[in-house]
């Protein structure tokens, strides 16, 4: 009696397949850069915004303390479509210092605000979302970076506050707000960008999200198919 063999083997082929998931990679995205410029208050100890521009991208205090400016970085958020995708963040930004080094203040990281338009307000001056990294700048000129508790918190905070394609605005306001002015001198702060090319900045907003996973389809029966041979 001869066993038709083929059969048989194409039934292994059906019964017999091996799923095997492909290891889950990570890849960082950056946002897109929008524009960047300061939020100025002359209000005083009150610490509420008076006017926005991008003349200058400054944190500190300027003209003898009579202007105190935070600087703001606004970003699009494009680099993925669910919040819950995202796995870790990082902002980035390099930073000089106007005027000599401060020594009364420093300058914390906050997220401001989302929002559906990329128009800034006055009132990003003062507003905050969200403190990511308190004394985010020290106080002597250096490139910028989150470290990992930082990273952890606003990772957190993206997850549920995510709004794929609207804007995203970042602060480095001084803390103490309305810092006293520092001995004679007029001007104090961080600079965050070229100060005769307002808007200008290497800020990077960046997130890391995975990258689609697939499956790794191995027949074992078609193996077998392959490497049978027709017996009578």
């Amino acid at each position: 009696m001869n066993l038709k063999i083929p059969t048989l083997l194409s039934s292994l082929t059906i019964h017999s397949l091996i799923f095997v998931p492909a290891a889950s990679a990570a890849t960082i995205i950056d946002n897109l850069y929008v524009e960047a410029g300061r939020a100025t208050s002359t209000n005083g100890s009150t610490g509420t915004g008076t006017t926005f521009g991008s003349a200058g991208i400054d944190t500190g205090y300027f003209t003898g303390g009579g202007t105190d400016s935070h600087a703001v970085f606004i970003f699009q958020m494009t680099a993925t479509s669910d919040g819950a995708n995202i796995e870790g963040s990082n902002f980035t930004v390099s930073q000089t210092l106007y005027g000599p080094a401060p020594t009364g203040f420093v300058g914390d990281l906050h997220v401001v605000r989302t929002s559906s338009s990329a128009s800034p307000q006055n009132s990003d001056y003062e507003t905050s979302a969200l403190l990511v990294k308190a004394n985010f700048t020290g106080t002597t000129a250096a490139a910028l970076s989150l470290d990992t508790a930082a990273q952890d918190t606003l990772t957190t905070w993206l997850q549920t506050n995510w709004v794929a394609d609207d804007y995203i605005f970042f602060s480095i306001q001084t803390d103490p707000i309305n810092p006293a002015k520092q001995g004679s001198d007029n001007n104090v702060g961080f600079r965050y960008g070229n100060n005769n090319n307002g808007g200008s900045s290497d800020s990077v907003f960046s997130v890391t999200v995975p990258e689609p996973s697939g499956a790794a389809i191995v027949g074992l029966g078609g193996m077998l198919m392959l490497a049978g041979r027709r017996r009578h």
